[in-house]
């Protein structure tokens, strides 16, 4: 009798939740179009050896030194708008599609210029900016175009760009950001494009009218090692006789010098002395032995190094070992600075996709959740219960593998912007509800940490896709504590992580009583407001650990212990809300249901504390500003208004309706049922 029971409840409990959640689900999933694509005549991968080569290479970007597998990754995410390129070559029957990735991108503009040109790299998501940019809309929508595709609406771009750029960026419209974003990539795609064009073209002076006796019987045109190898000569030859300077001579000294100020947006080469932080590009090597007689023979052996491995593409073997000598040369010099040690841990990291992984094994684990709310006594239910929580067990590992992986590259715990709180968040989160449902074993609190391990990952991708910067950044000034990081900023998190999670129970508690489901399990109700008062608990001893240790930094950093600071208002919100939780049912003002109602409004001032005032640009934690933030934190903010009204309606009923409305069943002594209603608040 009792096992009929428990099935008559799963299968109620299944159908509701299979009616209102699952249907749902699948008819979001779309599957999008193809769009058409930029033709190259014809590609040649490259090798995976010379891609690996390139890939560990350290360079300076951004104040830190990555692999140029990294600058490559989100300089193609900003550009291309994803991290892999689809290049159709060839016409006709004899078309072949090549996955290009970031590393083989970077080196086919560098290597390869004019090819570069013609690859699909730049993401137009809008005509009006190609309208704009005086060039015809296409009528057949793609939003991927080649640079020759651009470049007759080039100069129009500079002009709107330059002046779009005085514009206050809130007073920009949808389509000034656009261009400015274009004009930006393309800027960064012409330095990178015409990196090497110095060794390639040389002084473009043909050296026979050159003076004989700085050059003698040479043929061709020097190159820039030639002319820097001849400076001292060149000078004592100019200061006997300035009328010596020919117009071709004169040519081939300003095209120097133009290459040493336009040759930038690589900084590849670690300096000499130890003392020094900044590292050079290849104009920076021409400026400095054309200056410095001390350093040019250092200089002009990087510059001969970074020769043979232009001269050497073409020849796959041969550019393999020029790559390898070239890498050796930096990485050593690098290491013996201490610098770039950790680029192959990098590299390893960004290749391994630890954080694209979890989100997909999450989103696996909900699908298999509700499949198995439409069994749940079967044993494919159960079978489909431990799926879900291999998937979430496994995800978890893998979002904390990447989460101890970038705090190894970094050198630093595990927080230190607002990309790192979104995984830190999601992965407690996630521990937590497993956690639970370990000890509860209803599959709610299973269900309910896969949905926000899901929800978080997915945050953080869209978050790193539509910032399209470096996540692993040098650490920002407010956050410049090892100690501090380890306490209040970890606390801190944690809180964030508990309100959210109360608020993603008390949502299921709220949709099961709106929708009616399981309205025989007179137990499913209590279960779930025992587990959200329980975790508002858990979230306000570390909102209060961590405000509390939040004021003693602040202390030490600015000497005060509290400033009203909108990023301090927000944790107290947060500390306080959680006090009136607890403090209102324990004085009976609010019961089963006014828990779930509040915790819904504690989950609301989590996004206010955690986003929110970081949007605001006022006092010293406004370090993670993240354009369009507002627009989605006030549809989130509406949908949780709708949520709590809903609530409220419910408690309505229970309070003023007719007893038995939408409540659980129970049992009377003499054995036969009767509906009871939720006790109201």
């Amino acid at each position: 009798m009792k096992r009929e029971k428990t099935r008559l409840i799963d299968r109620e409990l299944a159908l509701g939740m299979a009616r209102w959640v699952l249907v749902p689900m699948v008819c979001l999933l779309v599957v999008g179009c193809g769009k058409k694509q930029a033709h190259v005549e014809s590609y040649a991968p490259w090798s995976d050896e010379v891609v690996d080569t390139f890939a560990s290479i350290p360079v300076l970007s951004e104040g830190r030194i990555k692999p140029l597998d990294t600058l490559a990754q989100f300089t193609m995410l900003s550009t291309h708008g994803k991290r892999t390129m689809r290049v159709n070559a060839g016409e006709g029957e004899a078309i072949e599609t090549y996955k290009v990735g970031p590393t083989a991108w970077i080196l086919d503009i560098l290597f390869r210029p004019e090819l570069a040109r013609d690859m699909p790299s730049f993401v137009v998501n809008d005509d009006a900016v190609l309208v704009a940019m005086g060039l015809p809309a296409n009528v057949k929508r793609r939003d991927r175009y080649s640079y020759n595709e651009l470049v007759a609406g080039r100069a129009r771009l500079s002009e709107l760009a330059t002046e779009y750029s005085k514009l206050d960026p809130d007073q920009q419209s949808r389509l000034q950001k656009m261009i400015l974003n274009l004009a930006g990539n393309m800027s960064r795609f012409e330095y990178f494009n015409n990196q090497f064009e110095f060794v390639r073209n040389g002084v473009q002076v043909d050296a026979a009218d050159l003076p004989e006796e700085l050059f003698g019987d040479e043929e061709g045109v020097p190159s820039v090692q030639d002319m820097i190898g001849k400076l001292d000569a060149l000078r004592e030859y100019v200061a006997g006789d300035p009328e010596r300077i020919t117009p071709e001579l004169g040519r081939a000294i300003q095209l120097l010098e133009f290459y040493a100020a336009t040759v930038a947006g690589l900084n590849i080469f670690p300096p000499a002395g130890a003392e020094e932080e900044e590292w050079y590009s290849g104009g920076e090597l021409i400026e400095m032995a054309v200056d410095d007689a001390g350093a040019r023979e250092w200089a002009f052996e990087r510059l001969t190094t970074l020769e043979d491995l232009v001269a050497a593409e073409g020849d796959e073997e041969a550019f393999a070992t020029a790559a390898t000598a070239f890498r050796d040369q930096i990485v050593t010099q690098a290491e013996a600075r201490g610098e770039g040690t950790r680029a192959g841990m990098e590299v390893f990291f960004y290749k391994g996709r630890f954080f694209y992984w979890a989100m997909v094994l999450f989103t696996l684990g909900v699908v298999l959740a509700m499949l198995s709310w439409l069994s749940p006594a079967s044993k494919m239910g159960g079978v489909l219960t431990k799926g879900v929580w291999g998937c979430g067990v496994i995800g978890l590992a893998m979002l904390v593998m990447g989460i101890v992986l970038r705090s190894v590259i970094q050198m630093r715990p595990p927080i230190h912007n607002l990309y790192d709180t979104i995984l830190f968040i999601t992965a407690v989160a996630v521990l937590v509800g497993l956690v639970l449902e370990a000890v509860n074993r209803r599959r709610m609190a299973l269900a309910v940490a896969v949905i926000l391990g899901a929800l978080g990952m997915y945050l953080s991708l869209r978050y790193e896709t539509f910032e399209a910067k470096d996540t692993i950044e040098s650490v920002r000034a407010v956050l410049d504590s090892n100690f501090w990081l380890t306490t209040h900023v970890i606390a801190i998190n944690i809180g964030y992580c508990g309100g959210l999670l109360a608020a993603g129970l008390a949502h299921v508690y709220l949709v099961c009583r709106i929708f009616g489901v399981a309205k025989q399990d007179r137990t499913l109700y209590r279960e779930l407001t025992r587990m959200v008062y329980g975790v508002v608990c858990f979230a306000l001893f570390f909102s209060l650990v961590g405000t509390v240790l939040g004021g003693v930094w602040a202390n030490d950093s600015w000497g005060r212990f509290w400033g009203w600071d909108p990023k301090e208002n927000g944790a107290l919100m947060i500390v306080l809300w959680c006090l009136m939780i607890l403090h209102a049912k324990m004085g009976g003002y609010i019961r089963e249901l006014g828990i779930n109602i509040w915790a819904v409004i504690l989950g609301v001032i989590v996004s206010f504390s955690w986003w929110g005032v970081n949007q605001l640009g006022v006092g010293l934690h406004s370090y993670g500003f993240t354009d369009g933030v507002w627009g989605v934190l006030q549809i989130f903010w509406s949908i949780e208004a709708a949520v709590v009204v809903m609530g409220v309606v419910l408690w309505l009923q229970d309070r003023y309706g007719k007893p038995g409305k939408g409540g659980p069943v129970v049992e009377k002594p003499d054995g036969k049922r009767a509906e009871e209603a939720p006790a109201a608040g």
